[in-house]
């Protein structure tokens, strides 16, 4: 007998619910490994989905589908399970941040060596700096961009999106594209 899709409310006891209460959310998330490094306003707990899984009784080896799966939540917690899964998204930007979540077995020596590369472009650029650096930004950002970053700083993450940009597709460029994303997120 398959189990309902949505379960009984009426028995599940006071302490459940709150135990539960944000599993709809992304909350319990936030400080989660992996499932923290880009928050998505469509997300929702980690820990809804491995209680389904376990649930469910899906184990290793069997094979999950999250046909919106957003910002990888379930594909997530079932790749730690060892449980395939497959997942889909239509959107392109949500799509790359989930592919990195992906990204487990990184070059630590070549992130290393673009790291500092980007540190030298940064203090290199400083002496770079084009004579009228308002013009020259205005030419390359929209007018809210120019307005939440001081010129200075506006033109070094402009260095190290073109330095990222620039290098060749692989799991250490995803990364360093998501890093920039999020640390942006954070200071904007």
């Amino acid at each position: 007998m398959q189990k309902p899709l949505f379960p009984d409310y009426a028995v599940i006891t006071t302490k459940d619910k709150h135990k539960n209460s944000d599993w709809g959310t992304f909350k319990d998330s936030l400080r989660a490994p992996l499932h923290s490094w880009f928050t998505y306003p469509a997300g929702f707990s980690h820990k809804a989905v491995q209680s389904s899984l376990d649930e469910d009784g899906i184990k290793v080896g069997q094979t999950v589908y999250d046909p919106f799966m957003g910002s990888g939540t379930t594909n997530l917690v079932a790749k730690t399970k060892g449980i395939n899964s497959i997942g889909i998204e239509a959107h392109p930007f949500v799509f790359d941040i989930t592919q990195t979540k992906f990204c487990w077995d990184l070059k630590t020596e070549k992130l290393k060596i673009y790291l500092e590369a980007i540190e030298k472009l940064v203090l290199e650029n400083k002496h770079k700096r084009p004579l009228k650096l308002k013009e020259f930004l205005g030419a390359e950002f929209p007018e809210l961009i120019s307005k939440c970053f001081l010129p200075e700083t506006l033109y070094d993450l402009l260095g190290i999106r073109n330095f990222i940009l620039s290098l060749r597709k692989s799991a250490e460029k995803r990364f360093l594209k998501t890093a920039l994303i999020c640390a942006l997120r954070k200071i904007s």
